[in-house]
């Protein structure tokens, strides 16, 4: 016999079972028909309704969001950065502020079953930490209904691909795919034809993303390949290895990095 603060009777698991759930400080503490209600408990007959566990949103913008707002059409390019200088120019000027759609966008998770966010805030030059502190005070009013976690990011890195072909008139018989962020080159796919195999055209593919990434500041590579594919190879370019897996059966995943600069 559990003492709870809360009584949930008459829910349906998953599993089609009909069960009374008894609730304690904010948590489950007992699923069946054993808890006792306190003098004060509160309680509810759910009627037979599923009951699940509370959502998590791994990634959203509190910050950006247009809840509660009349539809605005899409104004931004096609790339990432057009869309955040977008979002700059539009935000500021828009008649709800930061704190009430994020409320508004906080809401709608609830109702909908969410029970933790995590999202993300741009924090730039123009706007200093203002959209920083209405995502922060839509938390606090709605503190008792969701738990969250921020990500701040001054000066938010772009993210760009990376991508470098060879043809042979209109077919592609050698490339690189990867992309840069946050400093690093990350080297995805690599892949020369059978005919080419041998006249170091992965080398050079290899050291022309290097040099693109450097013109785009990045500090440093990694890359991940198979026992069975090419660790050899890259340990030639200079890559070392920095972690590994026992995976697929009897072979290695192997994870390979290099300084691209000088260290300071």
């Amino acid at each position: 016999m559990t003492d709870v603060d809360a009584f949930l009777a008459n829910c349906r698991l998953a599993d089609g079972r009909l069960v009374d759930i008894g609730i304690s400080g904010g948590k489950i503490a007992v699923v069946g028909e054993g808890a006792t209600l306190s003098n004060s408990a509160a309680a509810l007959d759910i009627g037979g309704d599923l009951a699940l566990p509370g959502l998590v949103d791994g990634h959203m913008h509190l910050d950006k969001t247009l809840t509660g707002l009349p539809w605005i059409g899409h104004a931004a390019g096609p790339t990432r950065m057009s869309r955040i200088e977008t979002d700059k120019t539009i935000l500021p000027h828009l008649r709800l502020s930061t704190e009430e759609r994020a409320g508004n966008l906080i809401r709608e998770c609830v109702v909908r079953g969410t029970t933790h966010l995590r999202t993300h805030v741009d924090i730039d030059l123009a706007s200093g930490l203002a959209k920083l502190e209405g995502v922060l005070a839509a938390r606090e009013r709605y503190r008792d209904r969701a738990t969250y976690n921020e990500s701040q990011w001054p000066q938010h890195p772009p993210w760009r691909p990376l991508a470098i072909f060879v043809r042979d008139d209109a077919q592609i018989v050698a490339g690189l795919a990867g992309e840069t962020y946050c400093g690093w080159l990350f080297v995805k796919y690599l892949w020369v034809s059978s005919g080419l195999r041998g006249r170091g055209v992965g080398r050079e593919l290899m050291g022309r993303a290097e040099v693109r990434a450097r013109e785009r500041g990045r500090h440093s590579a990694w890359l991940d390949t198979f026992s069975f594919q090419a660790p050899g190879f890259y340990g030639k370019l200079g890559y070392e290895e920095f972690g590994r897996l026992d995976y697929p059966p009897d072979h290695y995943r192997h994870f390979m990095k290099k300084r691209l600069i000088p260290s300071e």
